[in-house]
């Protein structure tokens, strides 16, 4: 007997192509009925990016701050389009005022540099997530969660003091390590203080001086919600003295739920290389961490790049690069 597929006998002759065209449009109709619909739940987990080490030639300096952690689950319309930014590492300065972002980019704050043997360690960026579609959509109003990026850290470590970045993150930024040299922490509603550089903004860490005194690097602000403001340099030669960045803070939109806001660690002078200022704890056991994200930079050592994960019906996906996405 032959198997009839619909309305469509394949044995016919001629074959009834019109019938074969409608039940590919049924079965096609009965593919979109399975499509989602309404309401996703999104989960949204963001790490900041690390502020850059110090240099000094003497062979210590500050490190830079790590960046903050921050997550929130968002009831979101399935095809809803989220603007991602992923913080960029901030680096050793290689040139003076070096390393400034956009806000829309991460907002990283510029460290200073001479060519004595003193480099600053640029600002790390926040990681955010933001209704849009492009860098155009990038700004407070729009932000689901921000994880604020670590400040920069100075380039001397005189006498033992420590000249680190602070960590980014949580409600207030993390200050620059030596105080009143050391950028201030980002808050809820103000960027952080600088003495001689400037202070952060929304989405913007602080810059160093254009023309810092002494011959030595301040470090640069985290981005953030707000961003944390630049380290600066005070004191006559020989007697002076500099600070690391403040870090940006980290932000959760009202009504998201499943919420976490967490500061990554102060950095710590020294002279060990590589990444060394340890993210959140709680942040660095999440199931979706991996690497090593979001650390500082120790002793002429950048800091590592934010990471974002997003959680949808399509599973878990991944961003080390700043992008659009379509929620499914």
């Amino acid at each position: 007997m032959p198997r009839f597929i619909g309305n469509v006998d394949p044995t016919a002759s001629p074959v009834n192509y019109k019938s074969v065209f409608d039940l590919r449009a049924q079965y096609q109709e009965r593919a979109e009925d399975n499509w989602p619909t309404g309401a996703v739940d999104v989960e949204i987990k963001t790490w900041g990016a690390g502020g850059g080490g110090g240099y000094w030639g003497g062979g210590s300096s500050g490190s830079g701050g790590a960046g903050g952690f921050c997550k929130g689950t968002a009831s979101l319309a399935a095809g809803t389009t989220l603007y991602i930014v992923v913080g960029s590492a901030g680096a050793v300065a290689t040139s003076n005022n070096q390393g400034s972002q956009a806000a829309s980019a991460g907002g990283n704050g510029s460290a200073g540099y001479y060519s004595n043997g003193h480099a600053g360690g640029i600002g790390g960026g926040y990681s955010g997530v933001f209704t849009g579609s492009s860098t155009s959509d990038v700004s407070q109003a729009n932000a689901l969660v921000i994880a604020g990026g670590g400040g920069g850290a100075s380039s001397y470590d005189r006498s033992g003091e420590d000249e680190s970045g602070g960590g980014g993150g949580g409600t207030t930024g993390g200050a620059g390590v030596n105080s009143p040299n050391g950028g201030g922490g980002g808050t809820q509603s103000a960027g952080g203080s600088s003495a001689d550089g400037t202070a952060g903004t929304a989405l913007k860490g602080g810059n160093v001086a254009t023309s810092e005194s002494n011959q030595m690097g301040a470090g640069g602000g985290g981005g953030g919600y707000y961003g944390g403001g630049a380290g600066s340099i005070t004191g006559s030669s020989g007697s002076e003295e500099s600070g690391g960045g403040g870090g940006g803070s980290g932000y959760v939109k009202s009504g998201l739920t499943n919420t976490a806001n967490l500061a990554g660690n102060n950095g710590v002078a020294g002279s060990t290389t590589g990444q060394i200022t340890a993210i959140h704890s709680t942040a660095s056991s999440d199931s979706n961490y991996t690497g090593s994200y979001g650390k500082g930079g120790g002793f002429n050592s950048a800091g590592n790049q934010g990471y974002v994960v997003i959680i949808d019906g399509a599973g878990a996906n991944t961003f080390t690069s700043s992008q659009s996405y379509t929620i499914r």
